[in-house]
């Protein structure tokens, strides 16, 4: 219906999007059903292969793509083709692994639901519904905006360097899976204590795994931009500004799926949505004088807002929060490793020797730490089967 205005939004500076905007429909419905299998798989605690298919064979697929591309074997019209092609088969595998788990077809059954059931499901679905069509735009207006501003140029930029801090958030998506599967049997139960376990345990797996990836990645920051054109330079900043949203995202753990599976639930929608209001909004103001570092500090400050206020909702309507001593001993652990990672970089000029040796030293620093100080006993117990698998 709005083809047009949106071909217009984008036709002065970013006329080559209008150009391919068609395939908007193919992705948007692969995304769609891939999305609707997902979820019904996770409802009946059958995640793996969907994180399986989104962390490893997406990534895989998409890298190979981009090879034959930048080895010039296939023109750009042909890049699309398998790009899209890679992103229509993952709901084909997961149509086929339902169908063989027999969750899907069987005998029909005719269950008759209770008017108020039935009312109570519609609402749910529709709050949950704008609920996350409105979490999308928080997490991608930052882009649309930039693009039909500024250009395709920074962009291009801005979007190279989101997809780095998206990449270090695969270990806290695969996590989310898995946990969120959790959280509506808890509920059901009425157990929140394990419910506040649960929920901090899933903030502190994810904030030592960002705190190290994080350290890594930062650190070796400067080597991997010289693999790219020289104008990708200014995107190192760029990271680190995206990185902080993305972390404080993941350290807050599974809040929104405590929220929207709680009777709370409608609340939620009218966080998201006054957000969406205030980022374009900031955006608006920001990316015409600063760019993409203006979109990336409107991006980071929103993403950060929105799980302050999930957090504060949570502690003041079920008295539950995600954070415990040991987050203060990571990043106590941390703070250590990035001193280490400044020695090392002034005492050793050769980049890529560098890099090589900070990753290295702060891989036994940081791990040797957290399982020294017993950061998490089932962490500790996990390296001690690795150690002893490496032993025999």
């Amino acid at each position: 219906f709005f083809k047009r205005e949106i071909d217009g939004y984008y036709s002065e500076n970013s006329a080559l999007f209008v150009d391919y905007s068609y395939w908007v429909y193919i992705l948007g419905f692969a995304n769609l059903y891939f999305l609707f299998f997902e979820n019904y798989l996770k409802a009946i605690l059958k995640i793996t292969l969907p994180v399986l298919i989104q962390e490893l064979y997406l990534r895989i697929a998409v890298t190979i793509t981009l090879v034959f591309y930048f080895l010039e074997w296939i023109n750009f019209d042909q890049f699309l083709i398998f790009h899209l092609t890679v992103y229509c088969l993952p709901f084909i595998y997961l149509l086929i692994y339902s169908l063989k788990q027999k969750e899907i077809i069987g005998e029909k059954t005719r269950v008759k639901l209770p008017l108020k059931l039935r009312q109570m499901m519609q609402k749910y679905s529709s709050f949950t519904y704008f609920n996350s069509v409105g979490s999308n735009i928080v997490f991608s207006i930052d882009t649309i905006m930039l693009s039909s501003i500024v250009g395709l140029k920074a962009t291009g930029i801005y979007t190279t360097v989101l997809f780095i801090s998206s990449a270090l958030l695969i270990p806290y998506r695969s996590i989310y899976r898995v946990s969120s599967s959790l959280v509506p049997k808890l509920w059901k139960q009425k157990d929140m204590v394990e419910m506040q376990h649960l929920y901090q345990k899933v903030t502190l797996w994810n904030l030592i795994l960002i705190a190290y990836m994080v350290l890594v990645v930062g650190f070796g920051i400067d080597a991997f931009f010289l693999l790219l054109p020289a104008e990708f330079s200014e995107g190192k900043l760029l990271f680190f500004v995206l990185m902080f949203g993305r972390a404080m995202d993941a350290i807050c753990g599974i809040n929104g799926y405590i929220l929207v599976t709680s009777k709370k639930y409608q609340i939620d929608v009218y966080f998201t949505f006054s957000l969406i209001l205030s980022a374009i909004i900031l955006n608006q103001i920001f990316i015409p004088s600063y760019g993409a570092m203006g979109a990336a500090c409107v991006t980071s400050l929103i993403i950060t807002l929105y799980n302050f206020i999930r957090v504060s909702y949570i502690y003041k309507k079920f008295n539950l929060q995600p954070f415990m001593k040991e987050n203060l001993k990571v990043i106590a652990i941390a703070a250590v490793c990035v001193v280490f990672g400044f020695a090392i970089r002034n005492l050793i000029s050769n980049i890529w020797f560098q890099t090589t040796l900070i990753a290295i030293v702060l891989t036994v620093i940081f791990w040797s730490s957290v399982y020294y100080f017993k950061i998490d006993e089932q962490m500790n117990r996990f390296i001690d089967k690795q150690i002893d698998r490496i032993r025999k």
